[in-house]
């Protein structure tokens, strides 16, 4: 693995790196407006860095829909199937059915020694929105 393929990607750093502070700033100060904000410029940056399309965003809309519904005081049927609908919707994340995410490739056959197997490496832009 080479530290070269951060530097000649800057856009694909830059949309991680936004990406990892929205997360960090939820433990930090939970003020929607900083961690909005951070989403917002990971998801410019990764637009245009190519790792992600439009597409994305009736998913991640229908997943954060979902989860501010639970917020709310709903019992019983009702909170159920939002659960439910949480969950399939983060396992569709999982499974990558969800087109127009593009995985960066960062390392590829790569052997940890001689007789290692070789392993490849990706930094997935969907899997944070999961958790």
């Amino acid at each position: 693995m080479s530290y070269l393929t951060f530097i000649h990607h800057p856009l694909s750093t830059l949309a991680f790196a936004a990406l990892i502070l929205a997360f960090i700033s939820l433990w930090v100060h939970r003020s929607p407006w900083l961690w909005g904000s951070f989403i917002a410029v990971s998801s410019i940056f990764g637009i245009m860095g190519k790792l992600i399309d439009f597409k994305i965003f009736v998913a991640l809309a229908f997943l954060c829909a979902a989860h501010y519904a639970l917020t709310s005081k709903m019992r019983g049927t009702t909170r159920l199937i939002t659960i439910l609908i949480a969950f399939f919707i983060s396992i569709a994340l999982l499974g990558h059915f969800f087109p127009g995410f593009h995985n960066w490739l960062i390392a590829k056959n790569q052997a940890i020694s001689k007789n290692a197997y070789p392993y490849t490496l990706y930094l997935n832009f969907d899997k944070p929105f999961i958790g």
